[in-house]
């Protein structure tokens, strides 16, 4: 998939144009428009979290001393502590 562009040329030249209101619009648009594709990722990545809950399950029972029963109590919480997040 290619990159978007998010100034192209003829943009470009009307930024050059700006005056101190327009381009402190410009930035703040910005920024929001990067600030909500953050959070949109963001939640995608807290999402694709809870699928390694067995992945860390099988790995705490590698550690020796810890049992099925602790493994369990520990993703437990490890699960309440990303959904009071």
């Amino acid at each position: 998939m290619a990159k978007q562009q998010l100034i192209n040329r003829a943009k470009y030249k009307d930024i050059k144009r700006y005056d101190h209101n327009q381009m402190e619009r410009f930035a703040r648009s910005l920024y929001e428009s990067g600030f909500k594709d953050g959070a949109v990722q963001a939640t995608e990545k807290s999402n694709t979290r809870q699928m390694d809950f067995n992945m860390l399950n099988e790995r705490l029972l590698t550690i020796k001393g810890i049992g099925i029963v602790k493994a369990e109590q520990i993703v437990k919480v490890v699960k309440g502590a990303l959904e009071s997040e």
